[in-house]
């Protein structure tokens, strides 16, 4: 009984502690992606204003000289092909009327969208707006995916798992020893018992003890 209960605790207690890291990393990393689209959000309603002012706005943009550092801006026709992109050559660059936030920005005004490259760990986060004369401006930024994030933290990630399987070892080991140490001092002479759930029990045996003493009265 004592090793049941024992892998018991640590199996529960273990558990419990890992469910709360994998929450925890969850909220995180929803959070994280709330704010890059916010972010996203923010620089393509600024650059939206001054665009719709322009009746050349690729060359608005080229005259920015936008770096395609932390995000990328890409000017896209309603047909979909690519005017302006900060970090590639736009006229090497396929159609994009089939992208997701392209389209739902022609059809609704505005779209977002998240695709993940599974080679590189990271995921890339798009905020499309229609313009006034109908073109479509997309904001883009990469950041590390959840999968990223989980292959970056994993060696800590083992390491501060060990740390609390060792205590939870320990603590279950302890919390073990006095559930059963009780158990073991039970005086049943006195039905004495140390845990109000074993008092049925406790009763069960002295009603089993009693039972040939009323039989040897009876025969008396």
């Amino acid at each position: 009984m004592r090793k049941r209960i024992f892998w018991y605790m640590l199996l529960v207690v273990f558990c419990g502690v890992a469910l709360s890291a994998v929450s925890l990393l969850l909220r995180f990393y929803v959070k994280l992606s709330h704010e890059i689209i916010g972010e996203l959000k923010n620089h393509a309603l600024l650059l939206e204003r001054s665009l719709n002012l322009e009746d050349d706005q690729r060359g608005y943009l080229e005259a920015l000289k936008l770096s395609g550092g932390a995000q990328r801006v890409t000017l896209v026709a309603p047909d979909g092909m690519v005017l302006y992109d900060n970090a590639a050559d736009a006229a090497a660059m396929e159609n994009h009327a089939d992208r997701e936030e392209i389209a739902a920005a022609i059809e609704h005004g505005a779209g977002e969208s998240r695709r993940s490259s599974a080679t590189l760990g990271e995921e890339t986060h798009y905020y499309a707006l229609r313009l006034t004369n109908g073109n479509v401006l997309r904001v883009s930024k990469s950041a590390a995916s959840i999968y990223g994030v989980i292959a970056d933290t994993l060696p800590q990630s083992v390491l501060i798992l060990l740390i609390i399987f060792g205590a939870c070892l320990f603590f279950a080991r302890k919390l073990t020893q006095r559930i059963v140490k009780p158990l073991n001092q039970i005086d049943f002479s006195k039905n004495a018992a140390v845990y109000d759930e074993l008092s049925p029990f406790l009763r069960t045996i002295e009603k089993r003890e009693s039972f040939p003493d009323r039989l040897r009265g009876r025969a008396v």
